[in-house]
């Protein structure tokens, strides 16, 4: 059977099944059909209490300062920080051009004896000159301000790898963040949104999660059929799979055979060797009276 096995091409027979989009959505509607019930018999409590337990237990077991460290690097790296600064510094420009009579106000109660005519000329100047600064600092990629930004990145990044107490203060925030989070109300409303938007999908004719699945198993399915090294490896699995299960298995399989066939009575074991070998059965009878008729005439002769 091994043998025989070993010139099955499993991954190629897999490929052409899940390249064929009747079977991707038959493969992706019987995985769909079992969330469903599945999250119906889930209590909401029961997923509180394990986002809880899984919060506390992953920041205990993760390195939540080498996890930031990384998150600020990619960030740079993306230069996300000066896009989010950029767009906090033209926000202040704004801000501060909009409360221009605000702070002519807050202005004229610090100078009491200055006239207003001379307050509003000075207000006006500083405003402007906030404006121009921010604005030139965000829009300017070679402004001084984005050299101390990224030297007080790099600052931070190196204490938090050689500040023991930065450390302990970061791991032990993000830890209380965390398990604070898990126990609020914010988990059991993400969890019963997702919750509703998967059986409200999952239950429309029109599924995007089905399609989803859909197209990813025939997609698999061809990215098997485009990769030799994985349709060998496929088959290599299935070989070594068969080759350790099917001596474990083969009393089982034995068993199971022999209460099939003991199950049977006489007309069904009659009808089961009419089916395999009646064509077979036809010929030997056949035979068997042409050989009677001429053994019969020959005696009839010799006599």
């Amino acid at each position: 059977m091994v043998e025989r096995l070993v010139r099955f091409d499993f991954a190629a027979t897999a490929s052409n099944w899940l390249r064929d989009q009747t079977n991707s959505r038959k493969l992706a509607d019987a995985l769909c059909d079992l969330v469903q019930p599945t999250l119906e018999t889930v209590e909401d409590v029961e997923i509180r209490t394990f986002l809880e337990q899984l919060a506390v237990s992953q920041a205990e077991a993760v390195d939540i300062v080498a996890v930031v460290d990384r998150l600020i690097a990619a960030i740079v790296e993306l230069d996300l920080d000066r896009t989010v600064l950029k767009q906090v510094l033209l926000w202040l420009r704004d801000w501060v051009s909009k409360n221009r009579d605000t702070i002519k106000i807050e202005f004229g109660r610090a100078s009491r004896y200055t006239p207003g005519f001379i307050d509003t000329y000075v207000v006006n100047r500083f405003v402007d000159g906030v404006a121009h600064l921010l604005e030139d600092a965000a829009e300017n990629p070679d402004h001084q301000v984005w050299g101390e930004v990224d030297r007080a990145i790099e600052e931070l990044r190196l204490n938090m790898r050689t500040s023991p107490a930065l450390k302990e203060q970061i791991a032990y925030n993000m830890r209380a963040a965390l398990g604070g989070l898990a126990r609020s109300g914010v988990t059991r409303t993400l969890w019963v949104e997702i919750k509703h938007y998967f059986v409200a999908d999952l239950s429309d004719e029109r599924s995007q999660i089905r399609s989803w699945m859909t197209r990813a198993f025939q997609r698999v399915g061809a990215a098997i059929a485009d990769d030799q090294v994985v349709q060998q490896k496929l088959n290599a699995w299935q070989v070594a799979s068969i080759e350790t299960t099917l001596p474990r298995a083969r009393p089982a399989i034995g068993r199971w055979v022999a209460d099939i066939v003991k199950s049977w009575d006489t007309a069904q074991i009659t009808d089961k060797l009419e089916t395999e070998i009646g064509t077979d059965l036809q010929y030997i009878r056949l035979n068997g009276a042409i050989v009677g008729g001429l053994v019969g005439l020959a005696l009839h002769a010799a006599g």
